[in-house]
């Protein structure tokens, strides 16, 4: 019996401690358990901004030009420095003149001997008009008289067509420029013999003002025309327009839409503009992009929110806001356009509220947080 005692005592005891871990252990995992995830917040407020939609564009000339001979020949001289500044009428490419110039003598020499036969024909003419009264020739006669006479005639058009051709083709061994621009690369060189076929012998572009093309959608252009009418917008031919250049600076010309294209491309759904902008100091290159920046004249009072606080998924766009408890919550959004780095929300947010712009894979809705406020920016400042 005492034997059987002593065994349940000590059988006791250790389930009793046993029970002593099992407790021990439960407070050691309260006492570790992890603190809240650490976030950056920003407070969002309302401020004064000018409205703005940007559109991505491409730069062209006005007037770009692909130089070609009209005419056969050797070339002679190309007075010219490939990049250079040329004024309209400047002499850019010069053919061989001389079997353009010997043409023209022939020419010229074939047109008098056909003016010569076409006296002779005329005096045969009026000649033979008095002598037919008369019945000195016969009406057969007269009418060959009158056929060589027309026939002369008409070989006299005929040369003097010929001699007008040869002079316009020794005009085509001088080719100038046809425009004020900068001139291209030269793709012939002094000696080759080039032709009509031979193709492009250099460009030259209009350097001011320039074109810069870009595409806005259809509900873009609608809206426009419902704010024109009830006078909120000028119209878009009288809009100033900015353009951001592709290193960020903005460029120091404001330009005017001067063309909106007469129909929508059924595949994009985007009608084309064309605006104008002065380019005197030839900084704008045709084939460089840029960003059209169409920004409002009246400021406005709006909230914004910094894009990377927000999120999309199947519901739409949203933000994750950590309330007084700091507790996360998630807010649905309705976006009305971008600004700058910022989004300016028409919906679903307040102000003073805070919103989570970094640690957003570390939080999950009902989860509680410790922000850090991050101070916010003008925005200005972000621009």
């Amino acid at each position: 019996m005492k034997w059987i005692l002593k065994r349940s005592t000590a059988c006791a005891a250790i389930l009793l401690s046993i029970g002593l871990l099992s407790g021990c252990e439960e407070a050691a995992q309260q006492q570790v358990a992890p603190p809240p995830p650490s976030v950056i917040v920003e407070t969002i407020t309302k401020q004064q901004i000018n409205p703005s939609t940007q559109f991505s564009g491409r730069i062209e000339a006005v007037e770009d030009v692909s130089l070609q001979a009209r005419v056969e020949g050797y070339l002679m001289a190309r007075p010219f420095h490939e990049g250079d500044y040329v004024k309209k009428g400047t002499l850019l490419f010069e053919l061989d003149p001389k079997p353009f110039a010997a043409e023209v003598r022939q020419k010229e020499a074939a047109l008098k001997q056909a003016s010569a036969k076409y006296e002779v024909s005329l005096i045969n003419y009026k000649r033979g008009k008095r002598l037919l009264p008369k019945g000195s020739i016969s009406a057969v006669d007269f009418d060959e008289i009158t056929t060589a006479k027309i026939t002369a005639e008409a070989s006299v058009a005929q040369a003097e067509a010929a001699l007008d051709a040869a002079k316009l083709n020794q005009g085509y061994t001088q080719i100038l420029a046809p425009i004020d621009g900068r001139i291209g690369a030269s793709n012939v060189s002094i000696g080759d013999l080039i032709n009509p076929s031979t193709g492009v012998l250099t460009t030259l572009v209009q350097q001011e003002p320039m074109h810069v093309i870009f595409n806005a959608s259809e509900t873009q252009i609608l809206d426009a025309y419902e704010l024109r009418k009830s006078g909120q917008v000028p119209a878009l031919n009288e809009l100033s327009l900015n353009l951001e250049l592709s290193n960020k600076s903005m460029y120091d010309q404001q330009g005017k839409i001067d063309f909106i294209d007469n129909r929508i491309d059924p595949t994009t759904g985007t009608v084309q503009i064309r605006a104008s902008f002065p380019n005197p100091d030839h900084v704008l290159q045709p084939g460089q992009f840029g960003n059209i920046i169409i920004a409002s004249s009246d400021p406005i009072e709006a909230l914004l929110v910094p894009q990377v606080a927000v999120q999309e998924d199947q519901k739409g766009r949203f933000a994750m806001v950590v309330n007084n408890e700091n507790i996360v919550e998630r807010r649905d959004l309705e976006v009305h356009t971008r600004q700058g780095i910022y989004w300016i929300i028409d919906a679903g947010l307040m102000p003073n509220e805070r919103v989570i712009i970094q640690g957003l894979q570390r939080v999950r809705v009902g989860a509680e947080v410790k922000p850090q406020v991050q101070q916010i920016k003008p925005f200005a400042d972000q621009q």
